[in-house]
């Protein structure tokens, strides 16, 4: 077996643990590189997750620099999750921060469910 293919099967896996609500799998990915950090972000904000360790990897990953090529800055995702979550209100005037929290990523429900 390839190890491209070997890459591949590890991240089918990991993914299906996150589409399954794998509390530890979305904080691998809250632990991962800045695209998998919005990944477990938005599944984050999709299972409602305000464990201890969830909100403490997005208080800091809020307080981050992190850029992810597709999405912009991670911050900004963190920073509106722990508004979404009720966790921390965001009192800012961010665009990019507004428009998540009011879009919550509501018609990506289906892929991780």
């Amino acid at each position: 077996m390839k190890s491209t293919q070997l890459k591949q099967e590890k991240t089918q896996n990991i993914f299906a643990g996150l589409k399954r609500g794998d509390s530890n799998v979305l904080l691998q990915y809250l632990k991962g590189s800045p695209e998998t950090k919005i990944i477990g972000i938005i599944a984050a904000i999709i299972y409602n997750n305000r464990s201890d360790e969830c909100v403490s990897l997005l208080k800091e990953i809020a307080k981050g620099t992190d850029f992810a090529s597709y999405g912009g800055v991670v911050a900004e995702y963190a920073i509106a999750a722990l508004d979404i979550l009720e966790v921390e209100k965001y009192h800012g005037s961010n665009e990019r921060i507004l428009g998540i929290i009011k879009y919550q990523f509501k018609d990506l429900k289906d892929i991780f469910r």
